[in-house]
């Protein structure tokens, strides 16, 4: 990881630094993904804002920022983060991008306690992606926390609203989980 974090300047350190930010958060280790974010958004300040890549690259390391936020309990940081990684994901039009930004803001609205929302959204996500993603770490980390948090029934009942949007409806509900 020392080789990454100080050779080499561009996107494919970037991705790697917010992907491991957000595995160590999953482990609780949440100092040491939020050096692994600073180093993933530095990353991203070298590349130019004209590049292709930068809009993808803008929502990775945010959305990687906004789970790191999480970790530490900084729930307005973490809104402020995955706002800003929706808005470059809505901008790169990359729908499997825009449904990663979805799942941060599951994540969100369940740390906020809005637990039937988060479900929503975890739902909406796959109509976002275009299908569900069950091999997803993520995907089978929050259905499982969430059933927890809501009850079988009430968990049923959230997702069933979340999975019967059309894509536009899908994309508003992301819009009014994370408005700016």
């Amino acid at each position: 990881m020392a080789a990454v974090q100080t050779t080499g300047w561009g996107p494919d350190e970037a991705i790697i630094l917010a992907a491991c930010a957000r595995f160590e958060v999953a482990t609780g280790s949440t100092a040491r993904a939020r050096d692994l974010h600073a180093a993933a958004a530095a990353r991203l300040r070298g590349v130019s804002r004209t590049s292709p890549v930068w809009h993808h690259l803008s929502t990775i390391v945010d959305s990687a920022g906004a789970m790191v936020a999480l970790g530490d309990d900084e729930f307005a940081v973490a809104r402020e983060r995955a706002t800003a990684a929706r808005k470059t994901a809505v901008a790169a039009g990359d729908m499997p991008l825009i449904a990663s930004v979805t799942l941060v803001a599951a994540e969100v609205a369940l740390a906020t306690g809005d637990h039937a929302g988060a479900a929503r959204l975890l739902a909406a996500a796959a109509v976002v992606r275009g299908a569900d993603d069950p091999t997803a770490m993520e995907v089978r980390s929050l259905r499982e926390r969430l059933r927890l948090a809501l009850g079988d029934v009430t968990f049923a009942e959230s997702q069933a609203q979340g999975a019967e949007l059309s894509r536009a409806a899908a994309l508003a509900l992301l819009d009014s989980a994370l408005p700016g």
